[in-house]
């Protein structure tokens, strides 16, 4: 409440939807960038775990362009399992029983989503957004909501039984 008595409502809803907009644009690079730089496919590591492999990359034409979005986004019963050294480097695409197989060789799996080196830069922009919103939008809209009733409405509340009543009618 103390921005809005030291700035004007108006102001306030156009810096917070510019700051909106550019974490959103942001946001959007961030999440373009972790997609291109996915890891990839490794055909040799992928081949040491045998029938483990997941049925639509050794089905498909090709896998030697996979990376663990295509992985992913193949079927539902398909992970993506890193490699032990760095979960940066070319993983393997398996099925997804074998879930166990890839972690008890010290490798992590990932089923949801890929390995990437900017999810902290994601969640910062996450929390400067919801922060941006949260001093304009997210305020303004509501006393504007209870501003543009006459006054006489305003005292129009409903009591714990379900009544209307007036209040200082």
């Amino acid at each position: 409440m103390l921005f809005f008595d030291r700035y004007r409502r108006r102001k306030l809803l156009l810096v917070s939807m510019v700051g909106i907009i550019i974490c959103l644009f942001m946001l959007t690079g961030v999440f373009e960038y972790a997609k291109k730089h996915a890891p990839a496919v490794s055909g040799g590591n992928t081949a040491v775990f045998g029938n483990s492999t997941c049925v639509d990359y050794t089905n498909a034409p090709n896998a030697a362009n996979w990376d663990c979005m295509s992985c992913l986004a193949a079927a539902d019963n398909c992970g993506f399992c890193v490699n032990p050294g760095d979960h940066l480097k070319p993983g393997t695409c398996l099925a997804f029983g074998s879930k166990k197989t890839c972690q008890t060789e010290a490798r992590e799996w990932y089923s949801r989503g890929c390995p990437s080196n900017v999810g902290l830069l994601a969640v910062l922009l996450l929390g400067h957004y919801i922060l941006t919103y949260s001093l304009g939008m997210g305020r303004v809209s509501w006393i504007v909501n209870l501003e543009i009733y006459p006054l006489r409405h305003r005292g129009i509340v409903a009591t714990p039984e379900g009544e209307t009543e007036i209040v200082g009618a």
